[in-house]
Order: structure tokens, then C-alpha cells, then sequence
């Protein structure tokens, strides 16, 4: 645009708000105030956009652009598009923070704009507006966000008010906003934890590291450590609620947890300030071993635990021997002495604590009494019995239940194969509706009869209203379909016992039959699902239990010399054994490895058990593949130059890829994160026992998850293709 119609342009902005002008540009408002045209040229600004953009306090005439101050060039054309969509709903736009860049550096501001108009076309030839420079509250609303640590704000009524992203990740939610209005009490996994840390704080006025344990939003638990501090208003009396910062404490928490619980002594040893060796920290264990109370014992000098200061000395010696020679410093027998005086013989493991120049300066580790080793021993050979004990009565169990589905007939469920909880909710919906039908019309004849109404107290027809609203909204007020039937049980229940209670007579018989009979099916359906599900746990445990019964005799027994066997065999043995666990799971196993020749010389018995782990949880962690169609697995056997691969693939449970790359699935006792999906339960043993055995054969236990789509590798969400291969070296006649 030529100078000349830049000027012109100007004039008619002038013009055009000229009371806005008036009124606020000539004065020395403690806030920005500004003209500019269309294109973003100043016509006109006040003293504080000078300050604010750093132009020439002195003349009226203004050589910028607005344009030119925008960090983020596409911003303004997006705030241009923000003020016609307000103004079309006849509003203005108001708090639009921007972030600016004045003279290189970066500034926030908050921005109130409307369009100027030409009074005869009604055309867009600028824009008036107000400035305020909000970079010290941007800052430090940009740092509440950002920060590391949960940050939050609660009203007077314990509300929350706000929190920041951190406090929503720690929680589980993706949104801040998620958590605003939600009584913190109902994070609490204790109400009565909730109550007290209220109390605290009120008599307080502070906490400091306050551990407590929250629901996240998936109903995970965890355990947060919290600082908070309450605010009064200006009159200094009236509390307006409370601030404060939030840590997850929970992989700490656990660990103190397992160490406090463990039977063997863990501490840790630290030099005090006359530079002896003194109990720093230490568990329960540790301090029942030694006959003290915790608080007597953190601090005591390390000798006075010794049975004499000589075997402290020959302790001390032989540890920094090993030490220097870079030795393990496990299993050194030292004798002890305890406060009530008696000796008793220790094992210690531990490891040297040194400075950086190499000085020790501390050790930790663990001690076990050796006087319980005996026992220990026989308790570790006695688990197998134990697990056996613990499965016979599975059987048993199993047996009894199955006169009492009878009893309850018809059973309108299979009996080889799982219940699903979908398959459950489906077939108790019929028997709800017809109960709440029941309900309803007994309610109904209630409200036209006063003498009904008498047959009943006034908090019996409550009851029973309240329960025909539940039967009609049980789905939104128990949203989990796993908690849907326990819930429905209980509502069934309710209703017989108002039955007891009717006097005869004064209802229609066949109406009261009615009421009863769809109420007992109610409660007959929800009593076998109950009862199908106890039968499938049954089933799923039944292998868990005899399958690490199987794995602790095999650690206390001498291996069995290998045999040379085709694998193909030890397969389909392991099918055979599983095939039951398969149909109740209704997944059909396809064989691929028939035709595989390949011989191994193994450990027959460790090997099969394996094999049996990987088949086992391809099975369990199988889902549907198509409506209609019974998931399935495949096993295949392949040679691959000296070794043969025996793979089970499925299609289901994913697992997470840092799983996978950071070895987690194979340590002893781990579960993963998606293992529980569906409820599913297991050991954490197998994959562990499976790769082990694979080594001491000179092969090994590979596993790979990735999603069936071949979609995102990270949405956990949907169904992953996992296969696990088991490998061997194939045996070479000589």
C-alpha cells in the first residue's frame, strides 16, 4: 500500500472511533490502549504500548506494525479469525494472552480487541484494543504447569480448584481439568485417611512429606507423599482452603514394603560424627533379629551387636580383604550378640560403601540367622506336598460345585468353556427387566390402594422403589460390567427379604407369585454365573498350582539324564495336558509341527515343563479374532541351521515394548502390565522358568509383541500378535 493510502487509512480509523480515541488514548491509563488499521499499522497508542513495545514515548505518530511483535507469525491471522467469530455472536475477544517478541526478547501480553468498521460500507478497516503485559503471571503460570511435581489447590469445602499436568499424570488423567471439582477425599483409598490428614493440617496449619495412598483413575492404587500448607483469608481467620505439591512415592513405598516384610535383616552401616561405625537404617527384621525396637537400635554403634570386639575386628578384616581383592563379600559366618545377651550365628552379605576417593566409608547389606536354616530347609522341600495339597483340593472342590450347578438347573451356560463377562451380562439382562416389571407393577397397585400400602412399612415400599430404579439403572450406577452382577445379586436379595415380609391376602396371588418367581430367577441366574466363574478360576489355577509345584521340585532335585527325543513329541505332550485349560478358554490350537523331524537330547521332564509355561499363556491371553469364531493359537517347530524353533503365536493381551527391550517379562515373579487384563491370573514364573531351561540346553527363550493392525506399537489398547519362540539345539547322530 502506497504511503499516501496508508495515511488516508489511518484518518478514516481515526474517524471511525473517534469516541473510543477520545475517551482513552489521550490519557495515561494504567493500561495499553491502541488504534491500528487493518494491515496492522499503528494509528495511534497510548503512553503504556510504548512502554510495553518499547517505542517513542514523545509524538503521536507511530512508524510500526503490530505484525512485526508476534513470536509466532501465523498467530495473528488465527486471533483475526477468533475476533469474527465473536463478534458474529456479539461479543468481543477478551484475554487473548500472546506471546510477543520486543526488542529480541519474549513478553507475554493480554490482548482485548474489537474490529473498527467504515461507518458508511460497514467494512473491516481496523481494530481497537487494550494491552496489559502478563509475563510475570504467564511465567509463573507456565512454571505451574511445567513443573516436575504435582502441584495443587483446593477450596475451603476440600474441593479441587486446580491442579497441574504433573499432578494429573501422576494420577492417570490426561487432562488437569479432568480433577477440577472433585472432593479430594475421593482419591483417598481411606476416607478416614482423608478425615485425618484434614485435621492435621487445620491444627497444624502445615505437613510436610505426608505419605498417603490415592486411587489413580483407572482404580490403581499408589502412594503419594504431600506437603501442604492452609490459607487464611485477609481477616486471618476464615480458612479459604489449602495449597500444595504432590510426589509419587510409590516404587519407594513398595520397596519399604517388601524390605519390611522380607524374613531376612537389611541395614545399612554409616560413620556418626566421632567417626565410628553406627546402624544407620535398617528393617523390622533386622531389629527383632537383634532383640531392639527400631528407634533403640538406628544409631547404635555397629560393635556392641558383635558377640566380642574381636569378631568384630576379624569381620571388619576379612570384608576389606575381599574388598581389595575385588571379591564377592557374601556369606561371611559371623557370631552376634543381641540386647537381652544372647549369641546367635549369622550369615552376612554386603556390600562395601565407598568415598570418592576410595575410602570406605559404609556398607549395606543383608544378615540371615543360620540357627533357622534347618527349618528353612525342610519348609522349601515341604512346598511341594504343600502345592500338592493345595491342588487335590482344587479337584475336590471342583467336584463339589458341579451337584450345585445341577441343582440350580437349567443351567442356561455350557460347561466346557469360560464364562465371559460379556456372555454373563448379556443373559442376566432378560431376568432384570422382568424383576424390575415385578416391581414396578406392585409399586403401581401401592399408589391406587391405601389399604395395600399398609401391607408394608413406608421405608419397605422406599426400599423397593429404589430398587426398581436401580434395576432400570444398573448399568450407569455400576459402570464396571465385572462389579454389575455382585450388585445385581444383592438387589434380589433385597427383594425376597421385603417378600417375607407381605402378609397374605391383601395382594393379588398371582401377582405375588410373580414378584417371587422373577426375583428367585434373578438371584438363580447371578448364583450361576457366581458358580461358572468360581469353575473357571478353579481351572486356571488348577495349572498355575501344579505347574510352580513342578518348578520347586525340580530346584531341589538332581536334573534327570537326558534322552534324545523328537520335539515334535514333547509338543504334542504338552498340548494333551492343556487341552482341557484350551476348550474351557474355547481357543482351538493349530498344529504345525507334526511334520518337524528334529531331535533334541534334553532334560525331558524340565523341557516339557516349558514348553507347557509358553502354550499355557498363549492360551490364557488369547482374544477373539473374529465375531462368532473361536480364537486360536498356532504352534509351528521349524529346523533353522543347528537348532529347532518351536513358536507359539497368539492374538491378543499385548506386551509393552520396554517390557520386551529391558528384559523385565523373564525376571522371576514379574507380571506384566497388561497381564492382568480381564482378570487373569498367573505366577510370573513361567517365562522365567522357560528361558532358563532353554539355556541349560544350550538354547534359549525369545518374544516378540507387536500390534495385529500394524499400527501404532505404543496403543496398547488393541490387540497385539505375540509369539514366543523356544529354542533348541537339534541333536547330531555321531
Amino acid at each position: 500500500m502506497k504511503t499516501q493510502e496508508k495515511e488516508n487509512l489511518k484518518e478514516e480509523v481515526i474517524e471511525a472511533s473517534r469516541d473510543f480515541y477520545q475517551c482513552t488514548l489521550p490519557g495515561n491509563l494504567p493500561i495499553g490502549v491502541y488504534l491500528i488499521t487493518k494491515d496492522g499499522d499503528f494509528v495511534r497508542c497510548n503512553s503504556k504500548v510504548r512502554h510495553i513495545l518499547k517505542l517513542p514515548q514523545n509524538g503521536e505518530d507511530v512508524n510500526a506494525n503490530i505484525n512485526d511483535y508476534y513470536w509466532d507469525t501465523g498467530e495473528r491471522e488465527r486471533m483475526l479469525k477468533e475476533l469474527e467469530e465473536a463478534e458474529a455472536r456479539g461479543g468481543c475477544l477478551e484475554k487473548k494472552v500472546i506471546l510477543f517478541k520486543v526488542n529480541g526478547q519474549k513478553i507475554w501480553v493480554q490482548d482485548y480487541s474489537r474490529s473498527v468498521k467504515a461507518p458508511r460500507t460497514g467494512e473491516i478497516i481496523g481494530y481497537a484494543g487494550c494491552l496489559v503485559d502478563v509475563t510475570d503471571e504467564e511465567s509463573h503460570h507456565q512454571m505451574f504447569d511445567k513443573l516436575p511435581v504435582g502441584v495443587y489447590k483446593l477450596d475451603a469445602q476440600s474441593k479441587i480448584v486446580r491442579v497441574n499436568k504433573a499432578f494429573a499424570d501422576i494420577l492417570g488423567y490426561e487432562k488437569p481439568s479432568e480433577l477440577e471439582r472433585i472432593q479430594i477425599k475421593e482419591l483417598y483409598v481411606d476416607p478416614g485417611e482423608a478425615r485425618r490428614f484434614d485435621k492435621l493440617i487445620m491444627e497444624q496449619g502445615f505437613v510436610v512429606n505426608e505419605k498417603v495412598e490415592l486411587f489413580k483413575k483407572n482404580k490403581e492404587r499408589c502412594y503419594i507423599s504431600v506437603c501442604s500448607y492452609k490459607k487464611m483469608d485477609t481477616d486471618g481467620v476464615t480458612y479459604i482452603g489449602r495449597e500444595g505439591t504432590i510426589q509419587d512415592v510409590t516404587d519407594e513405598e513398595n520397596y519399604r514394603q517388601i524390605r519390611d516384610s522380607i524374613p531376612v535383616g537389611t541395614y545399612m552401616v554409616g560413620k556418626n560424627d566421632q567417626g565410628e561405625d553406627v546402624i544407620s537404617q535398617c528393617n523390622k527384621a533386622f531389629a527383632d533379629m537383634f532383640e531392639y525396637n527400631m528407634k533403640d537400635i538406628l544409631g547404635i554403634e555397629v560393635k556392641k551387636v558383635y558377640a566380642s570386639e574381636k569378631d568384630y575386628e576379624d569381620f571388619i578384616k576379612e570384608i576389606t580383604e575381599r574388598y581389595n581383592k575385588h571379591e564377592i563379600t557374601e556369606g561371611i559366618p559371623i557370631r552376634a550378640k543381641t540386647a537381652k545377651g544372647q549369641i546367635i550365628p549369622l550369615d552376612v552379605y554386603c556390600r562395601i560403601l565407598p568415598d570418592g576417593a576410595g575410602k570406605i566409608t559404609g556398607r549395606a547389606g543383608i544378615v540371615i540367622n543360620t540357627s533357622n536354616m534347618v527349618a528353612l530347609r525342610e519348609l522349601r522341600d515341604d512346598i511341594g506336598k504343600t502345592l500338592h495339597f493345595y491342588s487335590t483340593a482344587l479337584v475336590t472342590l471342583e467336584q463339589a460345585i458341579k451337584p450345585v450347578l445341577k441343582a440350580l438347573g437349567p443351567d442356561i451356560f455350557g460347561t466346557n468353556e469360560m464364562l465371559t463377562i460379556e456372555k454373563a451380562i448379556e443373559a442376566i439382562k432378560e431376568p432384570v427387566r422382568n424383576l424390575k416389571n415385578a416391581v414396578s407393577k406392585l409399586v403401581e397397585l401401592k399408589n391406587k390402594s391405601p389399604e395395600r400400602r399398609d401391607a408394608l412399612p413406608d421405608e419397605d415400599w422406599n426400599t423397593l422403589e429404589n430398587q426398581m430404579k436401580f434395576l432400570d439403572e444398573y448399568q450407569t450406577r455400576t459402570p464396571y460390567p465385572e462389579f454389575q452382577v455382585a450388585a445385581l445379586h444383592n438387589s434380589s436379595g433385597t427383594v425376597l427379604d421385603i417378600y417375607d415380609k407381605m402378609g397374605k391376602g391383601i395382594f393379588l396371588r398371582d401377582l405375588i407369585r410373580d414378584f417371587f418367581n422373577k426375583a428367585k430367577e434373578l438371584e438363580r441366574v447371578c448364583c450361576l454365573i457366581k458358580i461358572h466363574q468360581a469353575l473357571d478360576t478353579i481351572v486356571e489355577v488348577d495349572y498355575s498350582i501344579r505347574a510352580f509345584r513342578e518348578y520347586v521340585i525340580f530346584q531341589q532335585r538332581p536334573p534327570d539324564l537326558p534322552t534324545i527325543c523328537k520335539i515334535s513329541t514333547l509338543i504334542q505332550t504338552a498340548v494333551y495336558q492343556l487341552h482341557l485349560f484350551a476348550q474351557q478358554r474355547r481357543v482351538e490350537i493349530v498344529q504345525e509341527y507334526q511334520s518337524c523331524q528334529a531331535q533334541v537330547k534334553v532334560d525331558e521332564r524340565s523341557v516339557l515343563r516349558a514348553l507347557s509355561n509358553l502354550l499355557y499363556n498363549a492360551i490364557k491371553y488369547s482374544w477373539h479374532r473374529e465375531i462368532g469364531k473361536k480364537p486360536w493359537i498356532n504352534i509351528k517347530a521349524v529346523s533353522f541351521h543347528n537348532e529347532v524353533h518351536v513358536e507359539f503365536q497368539n492374538y491378543g493381551v499385548p506386551i509393552a515394548k520396554e517390557e520386551i527391550d529391558n528384559d523385565l517379562i523373564f525376571k522371576f515373579g514379574y507380571r506384566g502390565k497388561y497381564s492382568g487384563d480381564r482378570q487373569r491370573m498367573g505366577t510370573g514364573i513361567g517365562l522365567t522358568d522357560a528361558r532358563e531351561t532353554a539355556r541349560n540346553h544350550g538354547g534359549d527363550v525369545t518374544i516378540k509383541s507387536f500390534p495385529a493392525s500394524g499400527e501404532d506399537e505404543y496403543d496398547y489398547s488393541k490387540p497385539f500378535l505375540t509369539t514366543a519362540v523356544f529354542k533348541l539345539p537339534i541333536y547330531q547322530l555321531k
